[in-house]
């Protein structure tokens, strides 16, 4: 896999896909790090598909429930509003007006989804992008630990994470490591 794309290019990939359904369906996948099994119709164990059941919704995030494919376990994915309406409110509008499952397709519609706006990458680019951008702070302004994205993102460990999704460098902490104070800079290192 090559390097992430850029936050922005992502939130304007994302932004542009012309069928409501398809993008909503990529925004899911990118918010919640989700594999495409967690979205839609599992592959293999036969996990549900995302449900409006799944959503959380206050004026200050939404918060979604993933059942974890690997795991079989649920994990929870909170997003601001505030910080990322982009995502958060096509996804609340999409579940308002289709309760129940929202994506109830194989994985190889999401898969087919996925190369339609994106060449040459294969849809567990999302998860990979948006930890590194969790892990950058691209999202928040400020890096999350590598505990809050491993726990967000389903991993049972760091190694995975570290090894596979990490792409920040080391000037992605720079206001850790210059002007903030020392337990911030070792934490957001992981």
């Amino acid at each position: 896999m090559l390097g992430p794309r850029p936050y922005i290019e992502v939130k304007e990939i994302l932004n542009s896909i012309p069928i409501r359904e398809h993008q909503v369906f990529l925004k899911l996948t990118y918010a919640t790090m989700g594999r495409v099994g967690e979205i839609v119709r599992g592959k293999y164990k036969k996990n549900p598909p995302i449900s409006s059941d799944d959503l959380e919704i206050d004026e200050k995030r939404l918060t979604i429930s993933v059942l974890t494919e690997k795991v079989y376990k649920h994990r929870r994915v909170l997003i601001s509003r505030k910080n990322e309406s982009w995502l958060t409110e096509p996804i609340i509008a999409f579940s308002k007006e289709l309760p129940g499952e929202l994506f109830p397709y194989s994985t190889r519609w999401g898969e087919k989804v996925f190369e339609k706006y994106f060449d040459s990458q294969k849809i567990h680019s999302l998860r990979a992008w948006r930890a590194t951008h969790l892990l950058q702070g691209k999202v928040t302004g400020k890096p999350l630990p590598f505990q809050v994205v491993r726990r967000m993102g389903g991993w049972t460990d760091t190694a995975a994470l570290s090894k596979l999704y990490d792409f920040s460098v080391i000037e992605d902490y720079e206001d850790l490591i210059l002007g903030g104070n020392k337990d911030d800079a070792i934490e957001g290192l992981g």
